[in-house]
């Protein structure tokens, strides 16, 4: 009798182990098809940007930032994205990066950044720091004329008001 105890016992632990394995398995499985879809859908992400009558509004990954035109206090371009020093809340895969990060001269920055397209277009407003990548020079020096244009009128329309 004692012979049928050890055999149950031993069967039970033999399903239990093939258990965990296939548990194990999947998750592995999930963690590994979780890293490729970010990897591939991380690639080649730009943010839509939609320009509207009193505000830039800029997505891209879940990240959403609305700056009002009358907010903007000057519109700049940079290369390259050094003194980046930290993500506080964002996503960063590959070259893109989305979110708030910690960035020199600027301190907390919101990025809308693929780092392979440049120049990225750098909006100074009284919320904060966003950087924004367009799809390639002439579209972020466009960018950043339109958005200074229309700052610039915005802020003379309400001074005369």
């Amino acid at each position: 009798m004692s012979v049928d105890i050890r055999k149950a016992r031993a069967s039970r632990k033999a399903r239990v182990g093939r258990a965990d394995m296939q548990v194990a398995g999947f998750l592995l499985l999930t963690i590994v098809g979780v890293m490729a879809y970010m990897t591939i859908v991380g690639r080649g992400t730009k943010p839509t940007i939609a320009e509207e009558a009193e505000r830039l509004s800029v997505s891209a990954r879940g990240y959403h930032q609305q700056i009002p035109y009358a907010s903007i206090d000057s519109v700049a371009l940079r290369h390259g994205l050094d003194g980046l020093r930290g993500r506080r809340n964002g996503l960063q895969s590959g070259n893109t990066y989305v979110g708030r990060y910690e960035m020199e001269p600027y301190g907390e920055a919101m990025l809308f950044v693929d780092a392979l397209r440049e120049p990225l277009v750098v909006i100074y407003a009284k919320e904060g720091v966003t950087l924004i990548s367009a799809e390639d020079s002439v579209g972020a020096e466009q960018l950043a004329a339109r958005t200074r244009e229309t700052a610039a009128s915005v802020r003379r329309a309400s001074a005369g008001s």
